[in-house]
Parts: structure tokens; C-alpha cells; sequence
């Protein structure tokens, strides 16, 4: 059976995880801002 995560395991996971979460989302606004400045749709 699993085990419960102990604290600093659960905050490793945590940061890992936000820190992923925060990559893709900054991903995608510089995405979003190259079409937007970029490649303007006429």
C-alpha cells in the first residue's frame, strides 16, 4: 500500500508541481504575445 506523504515530501511535490504550472502558463502568454504583436490578425 501506499504511504502517506511526509512534509517534506509533500512540499517537494508541491513546488515541482506550481513551478510546472506557472512554466506552461508563462509559455503560453509569451505565445499569445508574439501572434498578438507579432502576427496581428488584419
Amino acid at each position: 500500500m501506499a504511504k502517506k506523504p511526509d512534509r517534506d515530501e509533500y512540499i517537494k511535490v508541491v513546488l515541482i508541481t506550481g513551478a510546472g504550472i506557472i512554466l506552461l502558463g508563462l509559455l503560453g502568454f509569451f505565445i499569445y504575445l508574439l501572434m498578438t504583436v507579432y502576427f496581428p490578425i488584419p
